[in-house]
């Protein structure tokens, strides 16, 4: 015990140096602990209501029987429809913005990112929207292009590929194609 005490007593500011970085590095530890834990936890409900109540595939195959001409635009759904269309963009929203977050976590504060989605005719891009403005543009694009049942499959099939750092694109059209990208 000896030199343990003259170590302290001779060399004070080495002690403290290496005292303050072992409680930074465990401040640190413990805080993105905490926030990725918080974000799995969300991430492990949203998988759960995702394969019950929320199925994008499901739903485009209810809303083959809700259309009014069987036409494949948004304008042509019929009311009770678009509202189930509308709760699940609104959800999408939510999900594919925590799916996010959890890729891109950060010290001692919330993670902030950005999802932007494009889409390409070939190789020329047509529109780049942010994620913010998710729920508008594709009920837009959903009304601009006969694309419900393509639009629903990507956004389902979408946290899936972003937790796994994947590319993802879908046929809109024959021509358009979607797809995302984080900043």
């Amino acid at each position: 015990m000896t030199w343990v005490t003259a170590l302290v007593e001779s060399y004070p500011l080495i002690v403290f140096s290496v005292l303050f970085i072992l409680i930074y590095g465990l401040v640190f530890a413990v805080d993105r602990l905490i926030i990725r834990t918080r974000l799995s936890k969300q991430m492990r409900v949203y998988k759960k209501k995702r394969a019950k109540k929320m199925h994008g595939e499901e739903l485009a195959e209810k809303l083959k029987f809700r259309r009014k001409k069987h036409e494949y635009n948004f304008k042509y759904l019929k009311k009770r429809s678009k509202n189930k269309v509308d709760v699940y963009l609104a959800y999408k929203h939510t999900e594919l913005y925590h799916c996010a977050q959890y890729l891109k976590v950060k010290r001692f504060k919330r993670p902030k990112v950005t999802l932007a989605y494009t889409l390409k005719d070939g190789d020329k891009t047509i529109r780049t929207f942010k994620h913010k403005h998710l729920v508008k543009t594709t009920k837009r694009l959903m009304k601009d292009y006969p694309c419900i049942d393509r639009a629903l499959f990507f956004l389902h099939h979408l946290p899936d590929q972003l937790l796994q750092n994947k590319d993802f694109m879908v046929n809109l059209t024959d021509e358009v194609t979607i797809t995302y990208g984080l900043k």
